[in-house]
């Protein structure tokens, strides 16, 4: 068993023989946050199909079918790939993300209609991912063991969040470094006690101004050789301002497929 599987396993456990208010209260914001980030984490390759649906505030919609990969199987880093399969418009465009312990993240988004790969830098990883409701800086995990070391976090109280018993924590840049690439002056995240999986976030802007929120729901079991991964199938995220929401289901899941190192490089984008 993996150190993540013991570290859930270890909170469930705690959880039966102390009570839900003991099991609550014994940890820190810090600590819950560690533990959302080994729920999400799978230690595992993967792949799976989005049906990614972006619908206006007047409930017309375009619907996009994206191909999602991503290899977690090394603790210091997380490598992402998803590249756009239908409509035709977007068609090819593709995106890695190399995500590292020590260093500066690393993004490239390939462009076929200009034949050009684009490097996502920190003051643009707030920009929309392909015209979402979505930020690159969305696809990262920014909490946890690692990243988590560039914010502070804060138990504002507990509740019932979409028939969830919830922890609501707030996260808060604890860096002026962060605080100038991030497109957020601080989350509200609730997290669920059962399973640690954030299931509604908000996001503030600089301002303090709340401009997005974002909804987990269709929690289920994706099973794949020895693993048994618990997650969210659809993840919703509304810009408050236009009414613009970006609706993404996960479907198709194999785990522990064997990849390739090249598939998560720049060159790949262009020939993938």
């Amino acid at each position: 068993m993996n150190l993540r599987k013991i570290l859930l396993a270890g909170v469930a456990l705690a959880g039966i023989l102390g009570g839900n208010t003991a099991y609550s209260e014994q940890y820190t914001a810090r600590e819950i946050m560690i533990l959302n980030e080994a729920a999400r984490k799978a230690d595992i390759s993967e792949t799976a199909e989005l049906e990614m649906t972006l619908i206006d505030r007047d409930g017309r919609s375009r619907t996009r079918r994206v191909l999602f990969i991503l290899d977690d199987t090394d603790p210091t880093l997380r490598k992402s790939y998803m590249k756009f399969l239908s409509p035709r418009n977007v068609e090819g465009i593709s995106f890695v993300q190399i995500e590292h312990a020590a260093e500066d993240n690393d993004r490239w988004l390939y462009l076929p209609s200009l034949r050009r790969t684009r490097r996502i830098s920190g003051n643009t990883k707030t920009d929309s991912f392909v015209g979402t409701d979505f930020s690159f800086e969305d696809f990262e995990i920014l909490d946890g063991t690692v990243a988590g070391t560039n914010r502070d976090y804060e138990i504002l109280r507990v509740e019932e969040k979409m028939g969830h018993e919830t922890w609501v924590i707030e996260a808060i840049p604890a860096t002026d470094e962060e605080r100038a690439v991030t497109g957020y002056g601080r989350r509200v995240i609730w997290i669920s006690q059962e399973h640690f999986h954030a299931v509604y976030t908000e996001f503030y802007d600089h301002d303090d101004v709340l401009f997005k929120v974002m909804t987990a729901d269709n929690f289920g079991f994706v099973e794949g050789g020895d693993e048994n991964e618990y997650r969210p199938h659809r993840l919703t995220m509304e810009t408050l301002k236009t009414g613009h929401q970006t609706v993404i289901n996960f479907y198709d899941f194999v785990l522990n497929n064997p990849l390739s190192s090249q598939m998560f490089t720049r060159e790949y984008l262009s020939r993938g």
